[in-house]
């Protein structure tokens, strides 16, 4: 019998979801954007790091960046221009200030995007 209870609760909260799903409206747009981001320095390429994360050489230095984005404009419905500045300081064995600004193209449309808000961008153009 509990099973028979189970399977009919499984089965309700399956019927459920998509109505759920279908009713919550779209997150909202938003203009602006600030991070705080931090990191250790490493020499390794790129793809060695992603590759095997176990045998990357750090160094002791590290960044503490606080960047501020803005949309400029919206394009084929889903991509965003953006601009985006920054500045950092380094700390450790390389004591330095940093900043940049640049460019951004920023993909705002995923499938989930109504249970996990998610972005994806690229920065083609801007000095460092």
């Amino acid at each position: 019998m509990a099973a028979l209870r189970c399977a009919l609760g499984a089965c309700a909260l399956a019927a459920a979801l998509p109505a759920m799903a279908e009713e919550s409206p779209p997150p909202p747009r938003r203009d602006n954007g600030v991070a705080i981001f931090a990191g250790l320095y490493s020499s390794d390429v790129f793809s060695d790091i992603v590759t095997s994360p176990w045998d990357t050489r750090t160094e002791n230095i590290y960044l503490v960046t606080l960047s501020y984005n803005r949309r400029l404009a919206t394009i084929f419905r889903h991509l965003d221009i953006e601009v985006e500045g920054g500045v950092g300081r380094r700390f450790g064995d390389n004591d330095s200030f940093e900043a940049y600004a640049a460019l951004a193209l920023r993909w705002t449309e995923f499938p989930w995007n109504r249970h996990l808000r998610t972005t994806f961008a690229v920065y083609p153009i801007g000095p460092s």
